[in-house]
């Protein structure tokens, strides 16, 4: 059994503590960086990317499940029903809550996670406006990973014996290609003939690893090939931190296993026999084989 600790979010906090007296400044250079372009139409719609709103949540607190619904009735009021919300630190938004933003909105949600290099490139470039950094361009976007969303089917009941099955979890495929890609800097920063082989060959090897990276993911037919695991805790709310929030515990789990001469496969199913009736909350973890994760939780009634 583990813990899962977000270090440092106060920390982060206080270094950001002189640029956060400008949110502004903040969010409409984190919505440059995470590739959209700033908006001022509704004060919780700081972007647009795409056909997608871009909201960039504080570095210091969570965005909450209430906070979500919020600025998805805002997004709801407007012709773009995308919305990608970034944050730093986060409660998960569970896939249920999602679809019922879909459905009750119309809006599809994303929440991404702020990684360190944009925190790092927003920095930079808010000293650059205040004349204290040293110019360098690049086109580099960093990853803001999406955590999995899981998707976890009713579970099953004989008796005391429940059984609860991985139904599918999406895996977000575009922020793991951003963070294969290299710094390269643009065509018109280049000065030197060096530069420019030393740029063109970086080009070269990335148009290559892109190639393999796409015809890996093609092989990929079905997202049970991104699962490295899943985990289960039978009685998700039994322990509880210093926080208030449940600690999960694992009980039981699956890795893909090679069986013969065929392919790895995940046992989709999990079982367990309680003790006592009543009432448990039953939560599943996935970790993708990016290293990301996600976490889902359904209840369930023991007679």
């Amino acid at each position: 059994p583990f813990t899962v600790e977000n270090m440092g979010v106060y920390q982060r906090a206080e270094e950001w503590q002189d640029f956060q007296k400008n949110r502004s400044v903040y969010r409409d250079e984190m919505v440059r960086v995470f590739g959209g372009e700033p908006a001022n139409s509704d004060p919780l719609l700081h972007g647009l990317k795409g056909r997608s709103w871009v909201h960039v949540g504080p570095l210091d607190s969570p965005i909450t499940s209430g906070q979500v619904w919020a600025i998805a009735r805002a997004a709801q009021a407007t012709q773009v029903k995308q919305l990608e919300i970034l944050s730093a630190d986060f409660n998960t938004l569970a896939n249920a809550e999602r679809e019922e933003i879909r459905a009750k909105l119309s809006v599809h949600v994303t929440v991404r996670i702020i990684p360190k290099s944009a925190i790092d490139e927003v920095a930079r470039r808010i000293k650059l406006k205040l004349g204290e950094g040293e110019v360098v361009e690049t086109t580099a976007i960093p990853a803001f990973y999406a955590p999995l969303s899981i998707v976890l089917g009713k579970p099953v009941v004989h008796g005391r014996r429940v059984a609860v099955t991985l139904e599918r979890c999406e895996v977000d495929l575009e922020s793991f290609l951003a963070s294969q890609r290299p710094l390269i800097v643009p065509e018109s920063a280049v000065k030197t003939d060096k530069q420019r082989a030393q740029r063109q060959a970086i080009l070269e090897k990335w148009t290559e690893r892109e190639k393999a990276l796409d015809a890996w993911l093609r092989k990929a037919t079905t997202w049970k090939k991104f699962v490295d695991f899943w985990a289960v805790d039978w009685n998700y709310q039994s322990r509880v931190g210093p926080d208030g929030k449940p600690i999960f515990e694992t009980e039981w789990q699956s890795f893909p296993e090679r069986r013969g001469k065929g392919e790895a496969e995940l046992v989709l199913t999990a079982e367990v026999t309680y003790d006592a009736p009543g009432r448990y909350q039953i939560a599943a973890r996935v970790t993708d084989v990016f290293g990301n994760d996600g976490i889902a939780a359904v209840d369930v009634d023991v007679a």
